[in-house]
């Protein structure tokens, strides 16, 4: 979404999906506003995102050759870890019914050595609880909200 408001009449849809909806979009305050304005009361929010914690990407930031693009293509504007994406929802009037992976790598890719660190070439990342292994491991993470009753984003 740019910086105009979204084209429909509050209250217009029961459901929303789509992909990079909030990574892509211009201004993150108000695309969430927009989705909740738009969203029925029961209304449900489903966006697949991409995890900024993802190895290959943490990776790419320690040899100083990030991507902003995150592999896919485009520039993204806003970068989100499963729990930074459920927090914001949670913050704007939206309640988190599913955070899931949705494309991960197995653990084979990023082994967790004994002593908790991941060896890759010179770098030693750590130490890493299995949580947060889990979670280097996710390259897209597919999130559900529905619409917070009572209450306004804005």
């Amino acid at each position: 979404m740019g910086k105009e408001g979204l084209p429909f009449e509050d209250n217009s849809f029961t459901l929303i999906i789509g992909e990079n909806i909030l990574s892509d979009c211009f201004s993150l305050a108000q695309t969430i506003n927009e989705l909740h304005r738009v969203l029925k009361n029961d209304g449900i929010l489903i966006t697949a995102e991409p995890n900024v914690q993802y190895y290959r990407h943490v990776l790419k930031l320690l040899q100083g050759t990030w991507d902003e693009t995150l592999e896919e293509g485009k520039t993204r504007f806003h970068f989100f870890t499963p729990s930074s994406l459920a927090s914001l929802l949670n913050n704007s009037s939206f309640l988190i019914r599913v955070l899931s992976p949705i494309e991960t790598d197995s653990t084979d890719s990023f082994p967790l050595s004994e002593d908790g660190f991941v060896h890759i070439n010179r770098y030693h990342i750590g130490p890493l609880s299995q949580e947060e292994h889990r979670i280097f491991l996710i390259k897209r993470f597919l999130t559900v909200a529905s619409k917070a009753t009572g209450g306004n984003s804005g």
